[in-house]
């Protein structure tokens, strides 16, 4: 995966972007780039049939409790999971976004600039939003 990703960059740097663009030049830098601003992410591996994630009750499993699938895969020795989903941390992500000022006047702007002649001009002005709103 990182020699793909290595790739892609120097060929989005070569002919794509301009040469004094901000985009990291390798995966390792991208990485440490997402992790200086605390975007990180979980690795929860997953059976391969979409059954269930292992973690919380499921962590200690060595096969699906749904379909007895297998957890791990062996290779050159060692065990691999099978299936692993990264995710993302939402509310970490929000603290940081919301720690900028200019960031968070625009995510602050549906709430604040309502329409006040009736006009439906944004997504905030309808009826539907205010439903979402009130529960």
């Amino acid at each position: 995966m990182d020699k793909f990703v290595n790739e892609l960059l120097a060929l989005l740097h070569l002919h794509l972007l301009p040469r004094d663009n901000y985009l990291p030049s390798s995966m390792y830098w991208a990485k440490f780039l997402t992790s200086k601003v605390g975007l990180r992410y979980n690795n929860i591996h997953a059976c391969s049939n979409r059954c269930v994630l292992f973690r919380k009750q499921y962590e200690g499993m060595q096969k699906c409790p749904k379909c007895v699938a297998p957890r791990y895969r062996t290779v050159g020795g060692s065990q691999v999971p099978i299936k692993v989903m990264q995710h993302f941390p939402l509310t970490a992500q929000l603290l940081w976004m919301y720690r900028a000022f200019a960031i968070a006047e625009l995510m602050t702007w549906h709430n604040k600039n309502r329409s006040i002649d009736g006009e439906v001009c944004h997504a905030p002005d309808n009826k539907a939003w205010a439903h979402i709103n009130a529960t």
